[in-house]
């Protein structure tokens, strides 16, 4: 009862697109299973920003370092995310070019000491993706069009 939004509901990616209201937006079914409901946090929303990709472009295992990192900041250390503090332990790489969603991973940065490996059971991830209502309509929150091009600190691999 604490979450404002009552229950998340999804629809399959086969919904017709005439019945859609603007907010729906579709989103990898891993990332809800993540953790990723909306609303979205702030913290998420600012990493899409900064980074000007779009949520679908974020591969799985990304969907839950920012989850991870986002609680380990807050209940552990006692701070609020960001995406200095993101940018300080991970970067940005694209990891396949051909592809318009999954295409970017955060990865540690060398040297920072972390061991970040999650290896969930993510084969096919691509074509396991379903709608939500987002709440807000966002450009950064729709179905990619085109594959990310480096910049904004992202780095090709």
């Amino acid at each position: 009862d604490s979450n404002d939004w009552k229950a998340t509901t999804a629809w399959h990616a086969s919904w017709a697109m005439v019945d859609m209201e603007a907010t729906e937006i579709p989103i990898h079914l891993h990332a809800l299973l993540a953790g990723l409901i909306p609303p979205f946090s702030d913290f998420f929303n600012a990493i899409i920003s900064h980074y000007q990709i779009q949520a679908l472009h974020l591969d799985p295992q990304s969907i839950i370092l920012l989850a991870v990192s986002a609680f380990l900041y807050e209940a552990m250390v006692g701070i609020a995310p960001s995406v200095a503090l993101c940018r300080h332990f991970f970067s940005l790489h694209l990891v396949d070019a051909r592809q318009r969603s999954g295409c970017v991973a955060f990865q540690a940065v060398a040297g920072s000491g972390i061991d970040f490996t999650v290896r969930p059971d993510v084969r096919a991830f691509r074509k396991q993706w379903v709608y939500v209502d987002a709440g807000t309509l966002s450009p950064l929150l729709l179905l990619p069009r085109v594959p990310v091009v480096p910049g904004s600190g992202c780095e090709a691999r």
